[in-house]
């Protein structure tokens, strides 16, 4: 009997865990939860979708916002807080109900644009002798106001006197214009009242440059004012001797030694002296050798000077150096000095090596002799000149030999990136001669337009006499030569040794006039083809020209050269004597 109860309680509780497995499994899954987004707009555009939107939980709605024609977003607010203005939004897994609200307002015109605030010009400009600041066409708002400042040049000049729109307003230092209403100028003007010469270490003034110098030590500046000083100076110490402004023409122009044709104007004396002499008009000199600037055994700078119209009766009519002087020459204008001999502008001699940089020499003569612009002779054996003449102007120069430049004797001078044209000779080298053992190196210079005169006058551009120069990447161009070598003329070989080389030059436009090789004339007893026959001469046709590339004569350029009565026939370029 107990069995049989328990089966029957075991088949009922079997029965009731199937009942409730089954009843379980096919239940319905529950409903997902959806929230609401409420959206709205202004006037002004439209938000898409509008109104309320139920949206299931975890999924996403995206909004996309459009203002109509006229209008533009002003602000988006979600759930009432800003975002900003935009054109799109989305809710991302949303959890909760939201709102999104977007008000439009209406596009207005940019305004219309009005005229800027007026600017005045204030022309400010000074006279020689001081600055004022800020200078020129200086621009100024309506109504702002704008002070300059005025500083005279010291210790030469003061101020005398100041015009505002044409009206004095007398020796002030300062001027301001208040409240601008229209365009201004002032004007200023400064006066030197006294010439003298200012030691600037020591603050005395004396009346004349050698006084001053006299009572100088050596590292001492002496500034000179404006003003005619009719003195012959000897300076022996290292001093920087100047004009107030060096680097203003006007007041170089005004600031005068005048040697009143008694010596030299300036001489450096013996003692290996370094001075600076600077910013000076240098004339009227004379003498035997030097006439403008002396100097022997001294290494001055000469810069920023005028040295014009001083005379020599020998050597030197601008410059001259002789015995160990080393000086640099730079940016100054040589102009229009005599020498009867030698060196119109420039002359040198025994272990000089200047620096020649940056100059006009032009317009310098030598009555009789050699070397209108620059003359350069050395014969004392083992010594050479090695200067560096480079960046000048070396125009319309006049001798008998060498209108521009003479390079004779043991020379070898490099001579680089010049100008030398509209030189004029009557025998040889119109632009340069070069002759007596010279090795000098010809490089980079423009040389055309260059002349020799006489009957048997030879090199119009460059004369090479007996020496073994090299002569690369210039331009030679339309210089004449009477007879013969219009660009270039080779002549005379005193010894095997002494072989130019010409090479890498553009030859253009040359001419002998009555003689032979309107580019390049060789005569017959030079050695620039040694150990060849020569071939008489070369032509007008480039590809009819031998290349002879293994000689000291190739890689030149030669085009429109004329020889002999203009003809343009063989030797024309190049001609060999035979």
């Amino acid at each position: 009997m107990f069995v049989r109860k328990n089966i029957v309680l075991l088949f009922i509780l079997s029965f009731i865990v199937i009942f409730l497995f089954i009843g379980c499994t096919m239940l319905p899954p529950p409903t997902p939860k959806t929230y609401t987004i409420t959206s709205s707009a202004t006037d002004g555009g439209t938000i898409s979708p509008l109104g309320e939107t139920s949206v299931t939980e975890g999924t996403s709605q995206n909004y996309t916002i459009t203002p109509d024609e006229g209008y533009i977003i002003a602000n988006v607010l979600v759930d009432g807080e800003s975002a900003g203005s935009l054109t799109t939004y989305t809710f991302t897994d949303i959890q909760q109900n939201h709102t999104i609200s977007v008000s439009f307002t209406q596009e207005t015109q940019p305004p219309e644009p009005t005229a800027s605030t007026p600017r005045y010009t204030i022309t400010a400009t000074a006279g020689t002798g001081g600055s004022i600041d800020p200078e020129g066409s200086v621009k100024v708002t309506k109504g702002k106001d704008k002070t300059f400042t005025i500083t005279p040049l010291t210790p030469c000049y003061e101020i005398e006197d100041v015009l505002v729109d044409g009206v004095s307003e007398g020796a002030i230092d300062t001027y301001t214009f208040t409240n601008i209403q229209a365009n201004h100028t002032i004007e200023v003007i400064f006066v030197s009242p006294v010439s003298k010469a200012t030691n600037i270490d020591t603050g005395l003034d004396y009346c004349s440059i050698q006084t001053a110098i006299d009572n100088a030590s050596d590292g001492d500046t002496i500034i000179v004012c404006p003003g005619t000083y009719y003195e012959n100076i000897t300076i022996a110490k290292n001093i920087i001797l100047q004009s107030v402004d060096p680097f203003d023409w006007d007041i170089v122009a005004d600031t005068i030694i005048d040697g009143s044709d008694n010596d030299t104007v300036i001489t450096f004396t013996p003692g290996g002296y370094e001075p600076v002499l600077r910013g000076f008009t240098i004339t009227n000199g004379y003498q035997y050798e030097g006439g403008g600037i002396s100097m022997k055994d001294s290494s001055p700078t000469i810069e920023y000077n005028i040295i014009t119209e001083n005379h020599s009766d020998d050597y030197g009519g601008g410059i001259y150096m002789n015995d160990n002087c080393n000086p640099h020459i730079r940016h100054n204008k040589i102009i229009k000095n005599l020498a009867d001999d030698v060196g119109g502008g420039i002359y040198m001699t025994y272990e000089c090596n200047p620096t020649i940089k940056y100059n006009y020499i032009e317009e310098n003569e030598v009555e009789d002799g050699e070397g209108g612009g620059i003359y350069m002779y050395n014969d004392s054996g083992d010594d050479t000149i090695i200067a560096n003449i480079s960046y000048n102007y070396i125009r319309y120069n006049d001798a008998n030999d060498g209108g521009g430049i003479v390079i004779s004797g043991n020379c070898n001078p490099t001579i680089e990136s010049n100008i030398i044209t509209y030189n004029e000779s009557s025998v040889r080298g119109g632009g340069i001669t070069i002759d007596n053992n010279s090795e000098p190196t010809v490089r980079d210079n423009d040389i055309s337009d260059n002349q020799v005169t006489g009957q048997s006058g030879t090199g119009g551009g460059i004369s090479v006499y007996s020496s073994s120069p090299l002569i690369e990447n210039n331009t030679i161009s339309g210089n004449v030569a009477h007879l013969n070598g219009g660009g270039i003329s080779v002549e005379y070989a005193t010894t095997q040794e002494t072989t130019p080389t010409v090479k890498d030059n553009t030859i253009n436009d040359n001419e002998a006039e009555d003689g032979y090789g309107g580019g390049i004339y060789v005569s017959d007893n030079s050695n620039l083809l040694p150990d060849y026959d020569r071939p008489g001469g070369w032509g007008t046709d480039r590809e009819n020209i031998p290349p002879y590339n293994d000689l000291p004569i190739a890689g030149n350029t030669f085009s429109g050269n004329r020889h002999n009565g203009s003809s343009v026939d063989n030797g024309a370029h190049v001609y060999f004597a035979e």
